[in-house]
């Protein structure tokens, strides 16, 4: 790959189109994987959905001439900018009233299409940094003469998916151990604080963001429990949804973390910093 490249760049266009980043970075068949996994994921969930997505926040921001015109707002959608742009623009007209209309008829298979909606602009955030990393550890390869094996978006990806199995992946696994069970401990608090109702977006589009930050969890309990009826009071209900919420930018903070961790076991590798942790176990 050209040495000239830079990874911030391949950052960026993976988070403006999956897969472009790794085409920046000469990875012809990553990119053909980023850019399937992703368009897979967000089309089904836009099919399943309906285009309910963008009911939620279309008038939000009515009259802010930047903000009413890209959807940034639409959390965590936003991680896969580009299409999310192009299906907000085809998504077909409506007044206001035909907003509300789409907001007060839920659609069957709502739940778990919007859960993948959503989902998707986490795993292309996910697979945008590992375009970087590639970039990254192509030029130390080409300076050192070395080989630097290792690859963080993986294990952000497991961590993603279950909370600390990343940890875990990159050697730590009493911290993975620790990390996994203080997450899913606050999740399933959430759960029970909330009558096992707070895991569901169409009824708490903004606090449902955070809690994607823990994908696995989000993706079962959107999909089994979201669609329960809210038709009685639950006294906790905001203790529910404030704990689910934590736990998703816990794992968040958690990504990062093991991102961090698995750039340094892959540089102690290579040999050019002391190893952090007992050498990784194959996954």
């Amino acid at each position: 790959m050209p040495s000239d490249r830079k990874p911030y760049i391949a950052l960026l266009l993976g988070l403006l189109l999956p897969g472009l980043g790794h085409g920046y970075a000469g990875d012809k068949k990553r990119a053909l994987i980023a850019f399937a996994a992703v368009t897979t994921c967000f089309v089904l969930g836009l099919v399943l959905a309906q285009h309910r997505v963008f009911a939620f926040t279309s008038s939000l921001f009515a009259g802010l001439p930047v903000l009413e015109w890209l959807p940034i707002h639409l959390l965590p959608e936003a991680g896969n900018f580009g299409e999310t742009m192009l299906a907000w623009i085809l998504q077909p007209a409506s007044t206001e009233a035909g907003r509300d209309r789409l907001m007060r008829l839920p659609v069957a298979t709502e739940h778990i299409g919007l859960t993948l909606t959503g989902l998707a602009g986490y795993l292309n955030a996910i697979l945008a940094a590992d375009a970087a990393w590639l970039l990254a550890r192509g030029r130390l390869e080409q300076e050192r003469g070395r080989s630097f094996p290792g690859q963080p978006a993986l294990s952000c990806l497991a961590a993603w998916l279950v909370p600390g199995l990343g940890h875990v992946r990159e050697g730590r696994r009493t911290v993975g151990m620790l990390v996994g069970i203080s997450i899913l401990a606050l999740w399933i608090a959430g759960l029970w604080f909330s009558d096992f109702t707070a895991c569901d977006r169409p009824q708490l589009y903004w606090w449902w963001a955070a809690q994607a930050g823990a994908g696995g969890p989000t993706l079962l309990s959107s999909t089994l429990l979201g669609p329960l009826a809210m038709d009685h009071e639950i006294p906790h209900m905001d203790l529910g949804i404030t704990l689910l919420a934590i736990a998703g930018l816990l794992n968040v903070v958690s990504l990062t973390d093991v991102y961090t961790l698995a750039e340094k076991n892959a540089l102690a590798a290579g040999g050019l910093v002391d190893a952090p942790v007992a050498p990784r176990q194959p996954a």
